[in-house]
């Protein structure tokens, strides 16, 4: 049993660890990739929207609407949206069912556990308003919900306007004096990738740190064979066993019992995973975006198999200091 519970929580590390992968990427500027727009520019409430050039799209962005007692920001695409697409976690474009509902980031989701065609109650201008949920797009930078144009325009006007907008997504970069502030995408990546070095270097430490546990727990439970089969492999020298022959005795028996302990530890590690993920998204709302692959199976059991026979190696080592005289003193007690 022991052996088992150390085999799943090594499982557990490895996958852990390599579901860290990309994780910076995903939770910052993942998304930004997707898009096509290459500026977002925001318009001068004091002043007059200037004209549209040509590719330009509207979109709305209110940040201060409330559900669940916690600020979300409100995100609307203009209709046929070319620029700016949302695409769920197969990379499905997903955009065309803002016609019939919103759509929630997977961040959002997450934190409130709500589901595909759920309803939810959100407040905008101290206004109670319900939506239907009808996808959710593969983003983690923030909680928001996506909508349609009209909707949040008219609640935003009370009902005067059904096209109101804040600012514009581009293909080339508008005039500065033209609008409040314009964002480069290709800035705002180079931008966050300069501060994702630290963040790597420290998922770089936390995945190190993981292999370095897994490691070590295998050596604790080679070791622990060993030390519990003392006397058997004493026995099994004063028989006139060889050094081989007690080694496949004794730690090779124990490869297939670590293999299938791996086989059946997996789904039991995932679901530990997934369920760390979630106490840390509704407990301290972290969303961290681990994605696992059909692949990490493979590299885990290539990993869990380096580190078991690196391990008996030692072990082995430790077979070959019981001497036989210690052995026959031992049982001439």
């Amino acid at each position: 049993m022991i052996f088992f519970i150390g085999i799943m929580f090594s499982t557990s590390l490895i996958f852990f660890a390599l579901m860290l992968n990309g994780t910076i990427e995903r939770m910052t500027t993942g998304y930004l990739e997707e898009v096509d727009y290459e500026y977002e520019a925001y318009l001068d409430p004091t002043q007059p929207p200037p004209a549209l050039q040509g590719g330009d799209e509207k979109f709305l962005s209110y940040p201060f609407a409330a559900f669940n007692n916690e600020v979300v920001a409100l995100q609307v695409l203009g209709p046929d949206s070319r620029l700016y697409k949302l695409f769920d976690g197969t990379r499905t474009d997903i955009t065309d069912s803002l016609d019939t509902g919103v759509i929630i980031s997977v961040r959002l989701q997450i934190k409130e556990e709500i589901e595909i065609g759920d309803t939810l109650h959100v407040e905008i201008n101290n206004e109670e308003v319900e939506f239907l949920v009808q996808g959710v797009v593969d983003e983690y930078i923030s909680d928001r919900i996506y909508m349609d144009q009209e909707t949040l325009s008219r609640l935003l006007t009370e009902n005067r306007s059904p096209d109101l907008y804040n600012g514009i997504y581009a293909l080339e970069m508008p005039s500065s004096e033209s609008y409040q502030s314009v964002l480069s995408k290709r800035g705002i990546i180079q931008q966050s990738e300069s501060l994702q070095s630290y963040s790597r270097l420290m998922f770089n430490v936390m995945i190190a740190g993981s292999l370095i546990i897994a490691s070590s727990i295998m050596f604790v439970l080679t070791s622990f064979t060993v030390e519990k089969n003392y006397y058997t492999i004493s026995l099994l020298k004063v028989m006139g066993y060889s050094r081989r022959e007690v080694n496949a005795m004794i730690l090779n028996s124990y490869f297939a019992y670590a293999l299938v302990s791996f086989l059946l530890s997996i789904p039991i590690a995932l679901f530990v995973i997934r369920r760390m993920l979630f106490i840390f998204a509704q407990d301290y709302g972290i969303v961290l975006p681990l994605e696992f692959e059909p692949v990490f199976g493979l590299i885990a059991l290539l990993l869990l198999i380096f580190i078991y026979f690196l391990s008996t190696y030692l072990s082995r080592r430790k077979i070959e200091r019981i001497s036989l005289q210690e052995v026959l003193k031992t049982y001439g007690q």
